[in-house]
Parts: structure tokens; sequence; C-alpha cells
């Protein structure tokens, strides 16, 4: 296997570790700034900061992450910048609260996300919530920094504080690299083993100097190291001898006790250009995460890193197909009872994320199946993009094409829907069956734009939100099946995009990923406050499921009571 180990100027990660801006050492520094007037790709927040003599019309900085009170005038606009921290394997998220002194809640249109890296700049995806008065925005190409519009569409001034968050998400797999991953204990027939086997340094274009590794240390993050089973690190003659050592302390002096070895070069070591297999063993079971440290000769610094060999979420860009490639039996997907006839094909012409999407019409009834989502809590995520002239299929109340999520899923039965999503143009409504019946929620849904579809699935609890373009739509028993069916098993086993011979609708960016449950987080912010505290009494006048907390069928002082401990105790 080829393990891609990217580096950078203070830090290296493998993409496959998560990072979250409330615990990233890159974070510590993040600064927010805003100003008045449209700036440029040379115009970044670091290099032209506000200066009343000399540069008025600068960034200024917002510290706090909070506005003062601001106006914005007719026809203006007001522009929050945030730097990347010279981390760019993060994703970066950005979250505005806009609470309104004079004028109208809502009358920010249409607000704009913009990136810039080396190579030119790259469009954020931005979401609104709570009538425009929440603004979250985020990049996937992870640029160098970025900049939200909001532009005062009305006809009035419109005078606000705004707060900022910058975090890097906790649920969302990094999008900027994609390393190739190979378990532990695959050579020989023991699981007690790291091995790493031909394994390849990357340097990023923005890294331009060379280097020269003559150090490597490695260390689990979890399981104890065997010392007496000899390590190895294999690499070509012309990179010296590696000699070996077992070491408790990481070359920046923190204690390992777990322990872990040290690989030493007596001649030139590694570039960028040299492969290698490293391999050394754990008493019992091997660890799936490690701490790495490399020294490079030429600059004298070391640089760490992690190893993650954990299983990685389940997401699919389209993006590793070629337009007119049809899925089934590609990357785990089928079609419907493993029938081919189902199938769908990739395509280029409209995406979300370039250069690619799956196109869902006429025949088509796409399956994937899931492994392993059968406990704790999960978020599944998928991009829509509905054309204006957009045609449904089939007739009567269940006419339209659909995405649903089932509990039980195998090829000819047994079937179990838990998620069930419709979207009928005869109607131009988005509906979500579940419950007793024919029970559903319907709103109206979007044309000629890609809107995200959100639901939170909590398997120990046993209740499932639908969201849809950052707006909670309901909560109901995820057993409890979407026609009155009931029954279901607590387990995500597929997702399935059916057309029912509707014309043409897309799907990008399809993301399955494990999560920390907040049940009090209603509107799926990851922030709690006072949103959230009005979202719940909102649902509590209308005696919804999510506001029967204790889950006793009766709407009571005991339901705000347990909602309002929640919301204290707050979330992991």
């Amino acid at each position: 296997m080829s393990l891609r180990i990217h580096f950078f100027a203070h830090s290296a990660v493998i993409a496959a570790a998560l990072t979250t801006c409330w615990v990233a050492p890159a974070c510590a520094d993040q600064k927010t700034y805003f100003r008045d007037n449209a700036p440029t790709a040379a115009q970044d927040p670091h290099s032209d900061v506000y200066d009343a003599d000399t540069n008025p019309t600068g960034w200024r900085d917002l510290a706090g992450g909070n506005t003062s009170p601001h106006t914005v005038p007719v026809g203006g606009a007001i522009y929050f910048g945030f730097m990347n921290n010279e981390n760019p394997e993060e994703k970066k998220t950005v979250q505005l609260k806009l609470n309104w002194i004079n004028g109208t809640p809502g009358k920010f249109k249409n607000p704009k996300a913009v990136g810039h890296t080396s190579s030119g700049p790259v469009a954020g995806y931005v979401s609104s919530v709570g009538s425009k008065t929440s603004i979250s925005a985020h990049w996937k190409e992870c640029p160098a920094w970025e900049y939200i519009t909001l532009a005062n569409a009305s006809n009035q001034p419109q005078s606000v504080t705004i707060s900022t968050t910058v975090s890097g998400s906790p649920t969302t797999p990094a999008f900027c690299a994609e390393p190739t991953r190979e378990s532990s204990g695959s050579l020989g027939d023991t699981l007690d083993t790291l091995a790493l086997n031909d394994v390849q340094l990357t340097i990023p274009s923005e890294l331009t100097d060379p280097i020269q590794l003559t150090q490597l240390a490695v260390f689990p993050m979890h399981l104890e190291t065997n010392p007496g089973v000899p390590p190895l690190l294999d690499a070509e003659p012309f990179t010296g001898q590696w000699l070996s050592q077992f070491v408790t302390q990481s070359p920046l002096g923190d204690p390992m006790p777990q322990g872990g070895f040290l690989f030493q070069s007596d001649g030139q070591g590694l570039s960028e250009f040299d492969r290698y297999s490293l391999q050394f063993a754990m008493h019992g079971h091997a660890d799936a995460l490690y701490a790495m440290f490399a020294f490079d000769a030429i600059s004298g610094l070391w640089y760490d890193f992690e190893i993650d060999l954990r299983d990685p979420p389940w997401y699919d860009s389209f993006d590793n197909h070629h337009a007119g490639d049809v899925l089934h039996d590609l990357r785990g997907w089928s079609g419907w009872d493993d029938d081919p006839a189902f199938d769908a094909p990739v395509q280029q012409s409209v995406h979300q994320s370039p250069p690619n999407a799956v196109r869902i019409a006429d025949d088509a009834d796409l399956v994937h199946p899931f492994q392993g989502a059968d406990e704790g809590a999960w978020r599944f995520s998928a991009w829509q993009y509905i054309p204006s002239d957009f045609v449904s299929g089939g007739g009567g109340n269940f006419a339209g094409t659909y995405l649903n999520l089932l509990n039980t899923y195998e090829p000819g039965g047994p079937y179990h829907w838990s998620v069930q999503i419709q979207f009928n143009a005869n109607n131009g409504l988005c509906r979500v069956f579940h419950g007793d019946g024919t029970d559903r929620v319907s709103i109206p849904y979007e044309t000629d734009r890609w809107v995200e579809i959100q639901t939170i699935i909590d398997l120990e609890e046993d209740w499932t939100r639908v969201y849809y373009d950052d707006e909670l739509i309901t909560e109901y028993a995820w057993t409890g099946g979407v026609l009155g069916d009931g029954g279901g098993q607590l387990d995500i086993a597929a997702m399935d995009l059916y057309a029912q011979g509707s014309s043409p609708v897309y799907y990008d960016d399809l993301l399955l990923v494990p999560i920390e449950s907040c049940r009090p987080d209603i509107n799926n912010d990851h922030q709690l406050d006072f949103f959230d505290v009005q979202s719940f009494l909102s649902q509590f006048a209308n005696q919804t499921f999510l506001a029967d907390w204790n889950r006793d069928t009766v709407w009571d002082f005991f339901d705000v009571l347990g909602f309002l401990d929640a919301f204290t105790a707050g979330c992991p």
C-alpha cells in the first residue's frame, strides 16, 4: 500500500485524523476580522490589517469574536474574514449569529462565502437558519483564508451586533487529502503489529525546500509497545543504515507512557521521493492511532503528526469516478435487490463539489448498504439539487423522487425503512413520512440550488431528527418506521436514492459519520444557546415527539424540566 504523509510548516497530520478548533494547537491563535469594503485576493486579513492612519479600509481585528452595534447602509455590505492558521488539512466551519437592533431580521440576503488559495478563489458553502439570524459556512477546498459577505438588500439600514465562532468539524472527514490506509497486523497471522508498507512522503507545493529525514519516532497512543519484538525500518541502502531503540519520551520532551521506537539513520536519510516500510509490535492487539515525529536534518526541525488507521467514516463525492460511469457494483453501490436495471450514472453537468455528482432519474433505485452503524449516534447528510423543471413519476400521495434510510435491508428482503423523504413536483413539497399511517411533515422544497439534507440518528436513545436546508423538520423514533409498521432495528443498514420514473435529481457529497449525541442541540448548530431553548418551546407548544422529553406521551412540566436539565449539563 502507499500511505501518504503530508508535511506542513509546523506540523503534519494524516488526513484521516479529524481536527477540532477547540483542541487543535493551530486554532489557539484563530482571529476573526471584518471590514466594510470588498477585499481582493491580495487583501487577506493577515497582510491588509486596519490602521487608522495608513490603512483605514483594511481588515479590523474582531477581538472576542463580537462586533459592537454596527450599521450596514442600504446597498452596503459587511465582510467577515478568517485565516486558516497554516493548517490546510482542517475543514473550516464558520458560524455567525446576528442580533438585530434596528431594521428587519433576515434582510441580509443570500450570504456568500469565498476562499482564496495559491491557485485562485474557491467557493464556500453557506446555509442559514433561524430566519437568517444564524449563518454557517464551510470550505471543502481548505483555502489559506476565507471571507463571508453579508449584503443589505433592503430599503432601510440594518443595525446589528454579530458574534462569530470558527471551528474544524469534529464529524466530517478532511477533504484536502485522501491517504490510503492499511490495518495493523497485515504481516503474518498476528494482530499485534503496526505494519506500514511502501510508505511515501508527499510534500505539498507550498513547502518548496527539500527535506532530509534522518530520525523517525513512532508511539502507539493507547496500547503498550512490546520492546521484546525487534522493530524494523526498511529503506533503500543509500538512505543509510537504520538503527532503532526503545524510548518512552517524545523528541519534544513529552512522556509517552505506552513506549515506542526511535529509528535513526547513519546516512543521508529519506527525501520526499524515497519509500520505506516500518513495523513494530504491541502487547495483545495493535493500536489504530499513533503519534509520529520526524527530524529534518536540513532545517534542524522536528515535525509531528498522526498515523490514523481507524476505519474512516463513509463519504462519497463521486469524484473518484469518470463521467458516464454507472455505479452498480462500484464502491459499495448496487441497484435495488442487487439488480443492475436500477443503476444510476455519474455526471459532470451539475455538482456540489467538482467535478462529479450522481444523477437519479427514470428507473434509478440506487442502494448503498452500511456495516457497523449499529450503536451510538450518527449523522447522515446529502447535498441535493432539484431543477426547476423537475417532473414527478408515480402517482397519488406517493408520487415523486425519494431519499430513504433503512434500518433493515437485504437484497430480496427483508426491508424496513426509518427515513422516507419525498419530493413531489405535483405540489412542490418535501414530505417526511413517519409514525402511524401516512403521518408526514411537509415543507416547500428548493429548486435550482444545492440544499443539504441531514438526519441525526441516536441508536442508544432510539430517535432521529431530519433537517432540510438546516431547518428542523421533525423528530421521531428510529425504530418506529415510516408508515406505521414499527418494529424496526437499531441499525443504519442502507441508504436508497429512488427516482420512481421522475426526471433527474442530483446528489453529491454523501456522508455517514459517528458523532457524539447532543440531544438538546435542537437546531443542530453545534452550540447550546437561546435558539435551542426557543426551538424546544415551539416544539412543546405543538406537542411534537421531540418535546415529549421523557417519552411518556404526555407534554407537561417534566418535559420542560428534563430539557433544561440536559441543556444545563451541556454536551460532550
